[in-house]
C-alpha cells in the first residue's frame, strides 16, 4: 500500500510518536508511506527522525508564506501529493481545525482522545486511539479502536530500579506531583514539552523539558505518567503512578485521578481510557502519597515483570500497527 499520514504542526508529543512509529513500521513491512504536515519545530524533528527513525525524505511540509497551520490551503497540496504519489489511503490525525475535503482515494481519521466527530461525508472510516469511541455506523467501513503501543526494543525491561521520582508528560498534567510534594522531601524531575512556570510548583520540582524517555526512565524508581507514556514506563520495569488532568471541565471530566498501577488494576485502568482514571473521584494528597510509599518501600519484581508481560501481550508496536494495516486494507479495498 501507499499511505499518506496527514497532520498539522509536528512537535514532540505523543501523536507525533505514534505517527512516526507507524510510518517506520509501514516502511519496514514493504509499504510506501509519507507524513504530510504544515510545519515543524526542533522537537518534532527529534521525535520523527531521532526516536522513530523516519527518513528525512518521508516527511513533507507545506510551506505557507505566513507560517503556521493553514488547513484550508493544505487541502489542494495534499490532493496534489495523492495524485503524484498515487496514494491508496490518507490517514488524517484528526483535530477540528483540519477542515478536510474529499481526495482521489479513500481516507480515514485517527482520533486521539476527546474531540469532535470527524465528518462521515468526508471519511470512509475512523480509528480511535482510546475506548471513548464515536458511533462507527455512520462510516462506510465503521470504526476501529486501536490503542497506542510501546516500542519494546526501545524500552527493555530492567529489574534493577533507579533512584527517585520523575514525571513525564505535558506540565499541566502534573497535578498529582503537586500533591506528592506536600509529603515527599526529595526532588521530582519533570520531562515534557510544556513549560512548568505556569504551574507555580514548589522548589522541589525540577523541570528538564524535552528528553528521550527511553534514556530517562532507567534512572528512576517511580514515574508519574498517563496514556502511552505510562505503558512505556511499565514496560521498562518502573513503578507507575498513572493519572492526569485533561483540562475538560466543560465536559464534566476534569478529574486529575491517579494510582499505582498493579497487575490487579491494570485492566480496569486500561478500560478507563489509557490509564487516566481510577475511582471516579480525585484522590487526596494523602492517597497519592500512600501509593508512592508503597513503591518506595517494596521492589515487587514479580509484579513489575507481570506488567511488562501485559504490555507485551496487548500493546507491542507490532501487534497494534498490524491492526492498523489490516484496517487500512479493509478501507483501501
Amino acid at each position: 500500500m501507499r499511505v499518506l499520514l496527514a497532520y498539522g504542526v509536528i512537535t514532540g508529543g505523543g501523536c507525533e510518536r505514534r505517527m512516526g512509529d507507524l510510518c517506520r513500521y509501514l516502511l519496514d513491512e514493504g509499504h510506501e508511506a509519507w507524513i504530510a504536515a504544515s510545519t515543524f519545530d526542533a522537537l518534532g524533528e527529534a521525535v520523527l527522525h531521532g526516536q522513530c527513525g523516519v527518513p528525512l525524505n518521508r516527511v513533507l511540509y507545506y510551506a505557507h508564506p505566513d507560517g503556521g497551520f493553514r488547513a484550508p490551503f493544505m487541502q489542494d497540496w495534499i490532493a496534489q501529493i495523492v495524485r503524484e504519489r498515487e496514494i491508496d489511503l490518507v490517514d488524517v490525525q484528526w483535530h477540528p481545525g483540519f477542515d478536510p475535503v474529499k481526495w482521489d482515494c479513500p481516507s480515514i481519521a485517527t482520533i486521539h482522545g476527546v474531540t469532535s466527530r470527524p465528518p462521515a461525508s468526508i471519511f470512509d472510516g475512523v480509528i480511535a486511539v482510546e475506548d471513548r469511541i464515536i458511533d462507527g455506523d455512520a462510516y462506510k467501513h465503521g470504526a476501529a479502536v486501536i490503542w497506542n503501543w510501546v516500542n519494546l526494543r526501545r524500552f527493555p525491561f530492567r529489574e534493577e530500579l533507579g533512584e527517585g521520582i520523575c514525571f513525564a508528560g505535558r506540565a499541566f498534567k502534573a497535578v498529582n506531583v503537586r500533591k506528592l510534594l506536600q509529603y515527599y522531601d526529595g526532588p521530582v524531575d519533570g520531562y515534557g514539552t510544556s513549560t512548568a512556570a505556569q504551574l507555580d510548583m514548589p522548589d522541589a520540582w525540577r523541570w528538564h523539558g524535552f528528553a528521550d524517555l527511553a534514556e530517562v526512565f532507567p534512572r528512576y524508581r517511580i514515574v508519574f505518567a498517563s496514556a502511552q507514556t505510562a505503558m512505556e514506563a511499565m514496560a521498562a520495569g518502573r513503578f507507575v503512578i498513572a493519572g492526569q488532568s485533561l483540562h475538560l471541565q466543560h465536559m464534566g471530566t476534569h478529574r486529575p485521578e491517579g494510582c499505582l498501577v498493579t497487575p490487579d488494576n491494570v485492566g480496569a485502568l486500561a478500560r478507563a481510557n489509557s490509564f487516566s482514571y481510577r475511582r471516579g473521584y480525585e484522590p487526596t494528597s494523602w492517597e497519592v502519597w500512600a501509593d508512592v510509599q508503597t513503591a518506595l518501600e517494596n521492589d515487587m519484581p514479580e509484579e513489575r515483570r507481570a506488567l511488562r508481560a501485559w504490555v507485551e501481550e496487548r500493546h507491542s508496536l507490532e501487534v497494534q500497527c498490524g491492526k492498523i494495516v489490516e484496517y487500512y486494507r479493509q478501507v483501501a479495498g
